[in-house]
């Protein structure tokens, strides 16, 4: 090929030979360049992928929640605001409020206090142990962009979560998932196989991330034992 012909006469020639070496330098650095930044877009693509709706709820640190426990013959709602591992709820025309242990705020003060429900296992924190553990049973895209996942899970399991007491339950629960721009804004147990007080737990989330603090300041209120 002349063009190969031709490096093999500049080579000879003195006064060509540095300038062709050095285009040959400038090509090599050129290549390593080029193989350089393609791997790294491509490192970096990869870091970039967008995370899961179950890896979104795991990492969640604030939303505002409504919980509904349909029982037999009645509805208890159980509504607040969650905020790294600390909430403010509201349940039976009472406001409470939790940091690893459920306190009534009365005016002024607030003191330990009992709650009907274990509010706690709610949170995504601890939630997260449940949504491990689902087998998927169907799924529906709808037009809107909205998905609903139906899974199933053991009832003892369920059960032990719930009550912190062993069953021997031969059956499943079945668990709904509401997905939304890849986050999860809805969960849904029915408990009808467990045959307690309660046949179904629905739990929404909304304003996922966007909370900046709770109404409630401890610092400001006086502790009562």
């Amino acid at each position: 090929m002349k063009f190969l012909k031709d490096i093999r006469e500049n080579l000879k020639d003195p006064k060509k030979r540095s300038l062709t070496l050095l285009g040959f330098y400038a090509l090599f650095f050129i290549f390593v360049f080029i193989v350089l930044n393609y791997n790294s877009t491509d490192t970096k693509i990869e870091k970039e992928m967008p995370l899961s709706a179950f890896d979104q709820f795991k990492n969640m640190t604030s939303y505002n929640f409504k919980i509904n426990y349909y029982k037999q013959d009645s509805m208890d709602i159980v509504e607040g605001t969650y905020y790294k591992n600390k909430a403010l709820i509201h349940y039976n025309l009472l406001n409470y409020y939790y940091e690893g242990n459920y306190y009534l705020i009365d005016n002024d003060s607030y003191y330990l206090s009992d709650i009907q429900y274990n509010v706690a296992k709610i949170f995504n924190t601890n939630l997260s142990l449940i949504l491990d553990k689902l087998e998927e049973e169907s799924k529906t895209t709808y037009k809107d962009g909205k998905i609903e996942k139906n899974y199933t899970i053991d009832s003892n399991y369920i059960y032990n979560y719930l009550y912190g007491l062993e069953g021997t339950y031969e059956s499943s629960v079945k668990v709904s998932i509401i997905e939304i721009n890849k986050k999860i804004t809805n969960v849904s147990f029915d408990l009808t196989s467990l045959m307690t007080d309660i046949n179904k737990i629905d739990i929404e989330y909304s304003n996922i991330d966007e909370i900046t603090g709770l109404e409630f300041n401890k610092e400001n209120y006086l502790y009562r034992e």
